[in-house]
């Protein structure tokens, strides 16, 4: 039920069809024919909206978040030091180390709880 639950606001696109979300968040959406394992929604500010001010007020919100792990694996301290190549400036994956973040989910949340979740995110962005 909880993948269920998950999947279905991806499906719902409800951060699409919100007139406050829809230009300031852009969610992630799985590749076709695949099945993701439903742990969280990532959700990737666009420009000029502050990952760091949103993840914040989504906190006090009592909305869990947590940060993409990687982005541009080349500004991670394991890589200070080693010799290593590149192709470009990596300018999407800083974007992405940058703008990303993710909203937990867990297998007893409810419609309810994602609604608030909805409906937070929506409250928070008006405050950027």
């Amino acid at each position: 039920e909880d993948v269920e639950l998950a999947e279905s606001v991806y499906n719902s696109n409800a951060i699409e069809n919100s007139p406050v979300l829809k230009n300031k968040l852009i969610p992630v959406k799985p590749t076709a024919e695949t099945s993701p394992s439903w742990f969280g929604f990532a959700l990737h500010c666009a420009e000029g909206v502050s990952r760091h001010q949103l993840t914040q007020l989504l906190e006090e919100k009592k909305v869990g978040t947590r940060l993409l792990f990687g982005g541009n694996l080349t500004r991670q301290p394991a890589f200070q030091g080693l010799e290593f190549k590149t192709h470009g400036e990596l300018k999407n994956t800083d974007a992405i180390m940058n703008r990303t973040f993710w909203i937990a989910v867990h297998p007893q949340l409810t419609q309810r709880h994602l609604a608030y979740m909805i409906e937070t995110l929506e409250t928070c962005i008006k405050k950027i």
